[in-house]
Order: structure tokens, then C-alpha cells, then sequence
């Protein structure tokens, strides 16, 4: 009888939710940068360049600062492959060279608000469903004994 509120614990603490933020440089509010560096060489960035005037065969990205990310692109134009910078701090960088740089909105791969409804409704449904089937199997096996 107790297994299904607990059921519903385990999915509650499975649960994971991230502040985004968000910034604009009209509010005075901070603004993030990103420093790509090819050895010795180092290009800093905070506004979204399309592309870089020469290829760099960056080995690592240092993500500084709030507001927005940054997705690098192997080719021209925001083609090829990409790697997408959501996080401050230090992050290595596997794809070789890279030839243009996009400002992105951290919250480009968060999933919508209505999805996450869904997805709720249906777990309690799931679970109201459960729990009623299982107090009457329960109950037609305590009158059938």
C-alpha cells in the first residue's frame, strides 16, 4: 500500500531543476565572455562573432562571467561540428579547429514549460491509477480469504 507515495518520493528526488540566467548589457547586469586559446595565442569574445578571421586549432575555451553561452563551430557560418559552452570555467576542446563562434541563450536546450507539465500530469495519473488498482485487488483478496 505504501509503495506507490513512495514511488512518488524516488521520482521527486530524481527530479533536478537549474536556475537560467539571463543578461543584457542595457540593464547593467553582468556579461559573459568566453577566452579561446591555441597555445600561446588566446582570443577573447563577449559578443557573438559569426566568424573568426582565421581558424584557430583551439585546445581549450574559458568560459567567464553570466549571462549567455557561447557555441563553437568547426567551419564557416555556424557549420560543422559543434561544442557548446553552458558552463563557467575551464573546458577542453576536441574538435580541432574552430572558425566561428555564436553568443547563444543558456536556455536553448532547456526543455519547454509545457512539456514539463505533461510529463507530470502523466506521472500522477500513472500513479492514481496504480494506487487504485491496488487497493481493490487488495481488497477483493481480504474478502475472498
Amino acid at each position: 500500500m505504501l509503495l506507490y507515495p513512495c514511488l512518488g518520493l524516488i521520482f521527486l528526488s530524481f527530479s533536478r531543476a537549474d536556475i537560467v540566467s539571463t543578461s543584457s548589457v542595457s540593464s547593467g547586469e553582468c556579461v559573459g565572455s568566453i577566452t579561446l586559446h591555441d597555445g600561446e595565442k588566446t582570443l577573447s569574445i563577449s559578443e557573438g562573432v559569426e566568424n573568426l578571421e582565421e581558424s584557430m586549432a583551439v585546445k581549450k575555451a574559458v568560459l567567464e562571467g553570466c549571462g549567455d553561452c557561447f557555441r563553437l563551430y568547426q567551419k564557416k557560418n555556424g557549420r560543422g561540428r559543434s561544442y557548446f559552452v553552458n558552463r563557467r570555467g575551464e573546458h577542453t576542446i576536441t574538435m580541432g579547429k574552430v572558425r566561428s563562434v555564436h553568443k547563444v541563450p543558456c536556455s536553448n536546450l532547456a526543455m519547454p514549460m509545457w512539456v514539463v507539465l505533461i510529463i507530470v500530469v502523466i506521472i500522477v495519473m500513472l500513479v492514481g491509477m496504480g494506487t487504485v488498482v491496488g487497493v481493490k485487488r487488495w481488497r477483493s483478496k481480504r474478502y475472498d480469504s
